[in-house]
């Protein structure tokens, strides 16, 4: 009696295997599912702002011949937006070229000390929403927070140029973009954002990026032991793939410049050839050399390089006025 008896349990052990394996595989069906759906529709997972945003700051100072503005916007969906401009004082009759400069983490103000004797132009530095170094003890919520205001930065760079090509000195027809590091990495789906909402972008500065995201960081040699590179490559392409420069350089248009460092220990040549693949022409590649903007002994070398080629270029493309002689 024993056989009928085991034969007939079988199946009912084979079921209670069955269906959690066959729930787990529509979750994982499901999950590879919403993320091609996220790779094609990018845009959707990046706030951005249905109106002007709210001024709720607006703070000046005198500083080396030129006017420290510093602005804060407020909007429902990005939060609380913080950048600074650099104004020639007093301003001129004519209207000011903007520049919008987009460096690795830090302040706008400390961004934009770099660039000295900017003439009529208003230099304009992002403040990032988020901090230089993970503090200790971050827990869940924190984390997610942290998600929430990355993926809102291309949005508020978007709101940044709204408001400053709206301000009675600017001149909308000439605004470029000047992205260093990982603003490289955020201007090109910030520009799709802007275009896509009438503000128009004419030259890109995209220097010392890198494409995709996940070639980035298996390329970083600041990342040990080298085993754990592959497992972080993997995690940021499936979080922050809305905002990888892969997505939406292909649907800009304007004037790029794509500088690289030819020591670069960040971006690996393989990351920094992609982005320049990718980029729209007209375009012009410069490999300078040295390390990593701000990286290494050479820093300040490699800084001026940069600052100085991207002036030369900004200047012959007439996206900029010039430089008055002391």
């Amino acid at each position: 009696m024993s056989g009928p008896v085991e034969s007939a349990q079988r199946p009912r052990s084979l079921s209670r295997l069955t269906l959690p394996f066959a729930g787990i595989g529509f979750l994982v069906l499901l999950a590879v599912l919403f993320l091609y759906w996220r790779a094609r529709n990018p845009l959707l997972f990046l706030p951005q702002a249905s109106n002007p945003p709210e001024l709720v700051q607006l703070e000046s100072k005198h500083r080396n011949g030129r006017v420290l503005q510093q602005v804060a916007l407020s909007d429902p969906s990005l939060g609380h937006i913080s950048f600074a401009v650099s104004l020639p004082d007093p301003l001129p009759v004519q209207k000011l070229p903007l520049v919008l400069v987009i460096g690795g983490l830090g302040t706008g103000e400390h961004t934009i000390r770099f660039i000295a004797d900017a003439g009529d132009n208003a230099i304009v530095g992002y403040d990032w929403p988020l901090p230089s170094k993970l503090p200790k003890g971050i827990g869940v919520r924190q984390i997610l927070a942290l998600h929430t205001r990355a993926m809102s930065i291309p949005g508020q760079l978007s709101a940044i140029l709204r408001w400053l090509a709206a301000q009675s000195w600017s001149d909308p027809n000439r605004v470029s973009i000047l992205s260093f590091s990982l603003g490289a990495m955020v201007a090109p789906a910030a520009e799709r954002i802007s275009a896509a909402q009438g503000t128009h972008i004419g030259w890109t500065v995209l220097a010392y990026g890198g494409a995709p995201i996940d070639a980035v960081i298996r390329g970083d040699q600041r990342l040990h032991p080298a085993w754990v590179r592959p497992l972080l490559a993997f995690g940021a392409e499936s979080i922050f793939r809305p905002m990888d420069p892969g997505e939406h350089l292909q649907h800009l248009d304007g004037h790029f410049l794509v500088l690289t460092g030819g020591e670069d220990t960040i971006v690996s040549e393989n990351a920094s050839a992609r982005l320049a693949q990718l980029t729209p022409i007209p375009k012009q590649v410069i490999r300078l050399p040295g390390n990593h903007i701000g990286t290494g002994p050479e820093h300040q070398m490699v800084i001026d390089a940069v600052i100085e080629t991207t002036r030369r270029w900004l200047l012959a493309e007439g996206a900029i006025n010039p430089i008055p002689s002391r």
